[in-house]
């Protein structure tokens, strides 16, 4: 693939957030590329407890902050972005955020989103409300030891937390925003069982435009995962070239 037709897909997707899109990503892949006619760059800002707000870690690699990195420059300089998804807000409530800042940081993404293409089709999820809710103090506990361990709230303030940012969230403008059920998840409260991740994201993309009556696409979809432009992992940066996955249907660049 060339770097014209790098330059000029006829589709432009955005794709936010943390461990659930980073869990899902080859059936994410699928369902995108399922409501896309043509060729198709994916950007994308996400990895696992990925925050908006600040440089986050997984183990020992680290990534910058969703809102500092540099997929906005690059999205700025040379993509307009058709069709959006927003999603895993809630790891910033468990790094210490309020609601109120978590939620102007989605609607940040938003603005700048929608300051590219006023028509981009913008889909933000609400956090998992009914799921959270359900936690017992010993499997809250639990949960938080191995995949927050630095994190201090306490069950209350954390459930209290996310029903501020589910009704900030749904206050956001010019979106379509859509829900988690509880079923979609088990004793893990935040991430998607796998054999609910097809419904979860052809659900998150209905409004979506769904191109797909409009010509039969073939060739591979670009399903492997993303390696981000920059990385650090033991205090090393590692810089990859972007797009880091290309097929005949479209390529992924990551941030």
């Amino acid at each position: 693939m060339t770097s014209s037709q790098r330059s000029d897909a006829d589709n432009n997707v955005v794709l936010l957030g943390a461990s659930n899109l980073a869990l899902s990503w080859s059936v994410l892949m699928r369902i995108v590329f399922s409501h896309c006619t043509g060729l198709v760059h994916v950007m994308t800002a996400h990895g696992m407890g990925r925050s908006y707000l600040g440089p986050s870690c997984f183990g020992w690699r680290r990534l910058p902050g969703i809102l500092d990195s540099d997929l906005w420059p690059v999205l700025t300089r040379c993509r307009q972005p058709t069709a959006a998804l927003i999603t895993d807000l809630g790891n910033d409530l468990v790094y210490g955020h309020s609601a109120k800042v978590v939620t102007q940081a989605a609607a940040d993404a938003v603005g700048r989103l929608r300051d590219l293409n006023s028509d981009c089709r913008i889909v933000v999820t609400r956090p998992p409300l009914e799921s959270v809710q359900g936690l017992t103090l010993p499997r809250y506990r639990f949960f938080r030891s191995v995949l927050f361990p630095m994190c201090r709230q306490s069950l209350s303030q954390i459930v209290d937390a996310t029903y501020e940012l589910d009704a900030g969230i749904q206050g956001l403008h010019g979106v379509a925003v859509t829900v988690q059920p509880a079923h979609w998840f088990g004793m893990d409260p935040i991430h998607i069982r796998r054999r609910f991740r097809n419904c979860a994201y052809s659900s998150f993309l209905e409004s979506w435009p769904n191109e797909t009556a409009a010509g039969l696409c073939t060739g591979r979809v670009p399903d492997r995962r993303p390696k981000p432009a920059v990385r650090w992992v033991f205090n090393r940066k590692i810089v990859c070239e972007q797009p880091s996955v290309i097929t005949s249907r479209g390529f992924v660049s990551s941030w």
